[in-house]
């Protein structure tokens, strides 16, 4: 978005910032044009040791699940699309329109879709890991914490912790 400042304060304490000088410097861009302000909680993003966690441990271990007994396989991106839609039942009715081939009128129909993930913050997302993880329970499959040492013969044998809770 043209001109849009984004400025990630210090905790509020007694109702300051304690960066009066940053916010001035801000608003001060935008001399001689309408400003619009809006404050709102900050909130930590996901991050890339959540995805790699994710893509990397999770996913495979679900994609093996969905495999076992078939003879198809099932690439990242449709595994995905299955926790969105069965773990996590993140879904939204999108509605699309067809020609009726009788009368060419556009006829509405509805369509289940998995939503997207990204918009997920950091307790958000680990709250979808840990379903995740109890869905997997479930069928007695288990799915390591992040915080647990990965076996050497999956990484390094340097002994790196996913630990992205911090």
């Amino acid at each position: 978005m043209k001109n849009q400042i984004t400025i990630i304060t210090r905790p509020i304490e007694g109702g300051k910032t304690g960066m009066s000088n940053e916010i001035n410097a801000a608003i001060a861009k935008l001399e001689g044009k309408k400003a619009k302000i809006t404050i709102e909680e900050w909130v930590k993003p996901r991050s890339d040791k959540q995805n790699r966690y994710y893509f990397g441990v999770v996913v495979p271990i679900i994609q093996a699940i969905c495999e076992r007994g078939s003879d198809e396989i099932w690439s990242v991106d449709r595994t995905h699309e299955f926790i969105k839609r069965e773990i996590w039942e993140m879904t939204e009715v999108k509605t699309y329109y067809r020609r009726d081939p009788q009368t060419l009128e556009l006829v509405p129909y509805k369509e289940i879709e998995a939503s997207k993930s990204r918009t997920l913050n950091a307790k958000q997302w680990e709250d979808m890991m840990t379903k995740t993880r109890a869905w997997a329970a479930e069928i007695g499959v288990d799915i390591p914490e992040p915080i647990e040492k990965i076996p050497d013969y999956l990484d390094e044998p340097t002994g790196v912790y996913y630990d992205y809770r911090g």
